[in-house]
């Protein structure tokens, strides 16, 4: 398969929203008063608490991404520089110490858990995309160079690469890897940017980007719509959304990411169901 093939492929496929933030002093829109009542109380008083439950649940992992972030760099130079099996102790160490009675493993940037409540995909499905973000960062480790930071995230085999490359050619071999890796998966949006790792400070500051994003969507009032089935990716204020979503769902959740302070741009990676 031919990369510049893949690459106009993935281009004419991409969908851009670039809308205006409108985040200001008062930050995202809120409830009008009194307009929960009756049979809607217990789902907008749920999805509140959900809300408020997720974010005190991001912080922690924010704090062990940055201390997994910080050991690699520390011990293997950064990104996916580290040696054949020594990932294995660091990434059993890491779960067995600081994400015990948490739902997933950070794994490259990536959180894979598993969560089929409400979800469209299927389990089958589920268990593909984690298993293809494991075989990729594995595949990634052993074929290419070191200092790169690559995140990846898959979902519906659909998957995003972001972070950073140590040149072009890596970022394209990146992107090949993963059109090639098992399970097979259905399209690669490649991300990637060439140059030196961020720093940890700002990669926190993506994470508490993505949290204001995520707890956003609570906001969205559709009926039968979860924002559990939304995927969010904050890399360099840039807020990637996936999922299978209606076209009324999609658009609602795309403004409702779009006005959140910081957000610079929204693209949105949907697949539309009807």
């Amino acid at each position: 398969m031919h990369l510049e093939q893949d690459e106009a492929a993935y281009r004419t496929d991409r969908r851009t929203v670039g809308r205006t933030v409108r985040g200001g002093p008062d930050g995202p829109r809120e409830w009008a008063q009194g307009e929960i009542a009756g049979e809607g109380d217990i789902k907008q008083w749920s999805y509140a608490m959900l809300a408020a439950l997720m974010q005190k649940v991001e912080v922690r992992i924010t704090r062990i991404h940055g201390l997994c972030d910080l050991v690699n760099d520390r011990l293997f130079g950064g990104g996916l520089g580290m040696r054949k099996g020594q990932k294995h102790w660091v990434i059993a160490a890491l779960a067995v110490f600081l994400l015990s009675g948490c739902a997933g493993l950070l794994v490259g940037g990536a959180a894979v858990g598993v969560s089929v409540a409400h979800d469209r995909r299927t389990t089958g499905t589920i268990v593909d995309d984690q298993n293809i973000v494991l075989n990729l960062y594995a595949a990634l480790n052993q074929q290419l160079p070191p200092g790169n930071r690559i995140n990846i995230d898959s979902y519906n085999r659909t998957v995003l690469l972001t972070g950073e490359v140590v040149s072009e050619p890596v970022r394209r071999r990146a992107e090949h890897i993963a059109l090639n890796i098992e399970p097979p998966v259905q399209r690669v949006h490649n991300e990637l940017a060439v140059g030196p790792p961020r720093s940890l400070s700002d990669r926190g500051s993506d994470s508490l980007l993505g949290t204001q994003v995520k707890t956003a969507l609570f906001q969205v009032r559709i009926p039968d719509f979860d924002p559990s089935r939304v995927k969010v990716v904050s890399e360099k204020g840039v807020i990637y959304l996936l999922g299978l979503l209606r076209p009324n769902e999609a658009d609602a959740v795309a403004d409702a990411a779009s006005r959140v302070g910081g957000v610079r741009q929204v693209v949105t990676l949907f697949e539309m169901i009807d």
